[in-house]
């Protein structure tokens, strides 16, 4: 017969196992992509389409971040890098998503271009986005890896990008759009790059983004 004490223990040790089964259960946030051709621009640009699901599995919102151009090759980041510009485009006219592209020589990874597009989902959202594009400077080749970065927050100079702008960006919880269009713009005074700051929170590297093709 077990005593009190050790009856105690055991449903303490349950609870913490509940506790610790539970926080895994909400698992990582992910992002898929399927690759769905190019079309060719001029020699040597190639734009890329691309599907994507992604997930937000945070309990707050978080920006998904990717690259908006790649080179074949690693190229050296650029000194005192930043932004000149926003545009961002949505779905009409539910604006269900929007996806934010931010112009400039800043970028995300070593062959990166300079610039990069965001969407931000609250927390527990899933959206798929058909038609995501990528300029690529080359020729696109497997295995052509992408790193999307987490971020809890992105400011330009001491504003978050959303007061900078002057603009709610978060899009819906659950959504799936296609042929997003042009939805506004706004550039920095003269055109000058303006220091950005991404506030980090995780990266997700997708080794080959031409692994997987769109279903026809």
């Amino acid at each position: 017969m077990r005593t009190p004490s050790a009856i105690s223990l055991t449903i303490l040790i349950s609870l913490l196992t509940s506790l610790t089964t539970g926080q895994q259960s909400t698992g990582q946030s992910t992002v898929e992509m399927q690759y769905c051709g190019m079309k060719v621009g001029r020699p040597p640009l190639k734009y890329l389409n691309f599907d994507v699901t992604i997930r937000n599995s945070a309990n707050k919102a978080q920006w998904f971040i990717f690259p908006a151009a790649l080179y074949d090759k690693a190229v050296a980041a650029r000194e005192n890098a930043g932004i000149d510009g926003i545009e961002w485009f949505s779905d009409s006219p539910e604006h269900k998503v929007t996806v934010v592209e931010f112009t400039g020589t800043m970028k995300l990874q070593p062959d990166g271009a300079g610039g990069f597009k965001g969407i931000l989902l609250p927390a527990g959202g899933a959206v798929s986005i058909h038609g995501l594009g990528v300029s690529f400077w080359g020729e696109p080749v497997s295995p052509l890896a992408i790193r999307v970065v987490i971020a809890n927050k992105i400011t330009i100079g001491n504003k978050e990008v959303a007061e900078w702008l002057g603009k709610d960006l978060l899009s819906a919880k659950t959504a799936d759009v296609r042929n997003l269009d042009h939805a506004g713009s706004k550039m920095t005074e003269g055109m000058k790059e303006l220091p950005m700051k991404i506030t980090k929170s995780d990266e997700i590297n997708i080794p080959d983004t031409l692994a997987k093709r769109c279903d026809k």
